[in-house]
């Protein structure tokens, strides 16, 4: 017979190891810790895999290591919580508060984390790979050296992240909100950017190949050595954009917005770049390579 969620809460409390012999021990048996409180508690290397602690309060609690793969963390509140070095595979987090949370060097892999409070998080070194992080808040966050290949982040607010060095390569950003965040050095290729805002984001040295960043914001964005062969840039707003040494071949900019933005130094060979809106007030020089 499974444990009571008093039960497993005096187990927690008097000596977290003795849980994790439980478990071991007990491999079928239902984890239910829904609702309850275990604020400032030190549960290193915990296992709580396929538990379901969904609505829990665990704020400022220490998990470092812990074991959540496919737990049920929904409307949880996770506020200042220390998660480094944990496995989060397939887990559910949707609806929980993570703001403020350190969550380095861990694997949340498949994991969901929609409409999630992420603001000035640090993700630093953790791998999302295909996880669904839609209707998010990760204003302030840090994803420096992060892997999100193939995730899901339409509708997100990224507002003044740090995504520096990252892997998006084929990521969903459809409708994010990048404004003034840093993605220098950072690979988006074949990501998708319909509609995003990247206002004033720094894209310097960044992969963006094959990317769509079809009816984007693009203003003031600085994008200086960046390489954006073959992407979509059609009806893009690029006002100001400083694009200097951009390898912009093959690019498609039909009707994108090209007025005083900065293409001295590019590379423009096969684009549509003689198809785009203000083309005569951009800023181009002999070093620049047109079609």
């Amino acid at each position: 017979m499974s444990l009571t969620k008093t039960e497993l809460i005096d187990l927690l409390t008097a000596d977290p190891e003795k849980f994790n012999e439980y478990r071991k021990d007990n491999p079928e048996d239902e984890i239910d810790l829904s609702g309850t409180d275990l604020t400032g508690m030190a549960l290193p290397g915990i296992d709580f895999s396929k538990a379901n602690l969904s609505n829990i309060t665990m704020v400022n609690t220490k998990l470092v290591s812990a074991i959540l793969n496919e737990a049920n963390l929904t409307n949880a509140n996770l506020k200042g919580c220390m998660i480094n070095n944990a496995k989060i595979c397939n887990a559910d987090l949707s609806g929980s508060d993570l703001d403020w949370a350190e969550i380095i060097n861990s694997d949340l892999t498949g994991s969901k984390l929609n409409s999630v409070k992420l603001t000035r998080t640090n993700l630093e070194n953790s791998n999302l790979t295909s996880v669904e992080l839609t209707n998010s808040t990760l204003n302030k966050a840090f994803l420096t050296n992060s892997i999100l290949k193939d995730s899901i982040l339409t509708e997100s607010n990224l507002y003044w992240t740090d995504i520096s060095n990252a892997d998006l390569s084929g990521a969903n950003l459809q409708g994010v909100n990048l404004e003034k965040a840093d993605l220098r050095f950072s690979n988006l290729s074949k990501c998708n950017l319909e509609s995003a805002t990247l206002f004033w984001c720094d894209l310097s040295e960044g992969n963006l190949s094959n990317a769509n960043l079809n009816k984007s914001n693009l203003e003031k964005t600085i994008m200086r050595n960046c390489n954006l062969e073959n992407a979509n840039l059609k009806e893009a707003n690029l006002l100001k954009a400083d694009l200097k040494h951009a390898n912009l071949k093959n690019a498609e900019l039909d009707r994108a917005n090209v007025e005083q933005t900065d293409l001295r130094s590019a590379n423009l060979s096969g684009s549509s770049i003689n198809l785009a809106d203000n083309l005569l007030s951009a800023l181009m020089d002999r070093s620049t390579i047109m079609p």
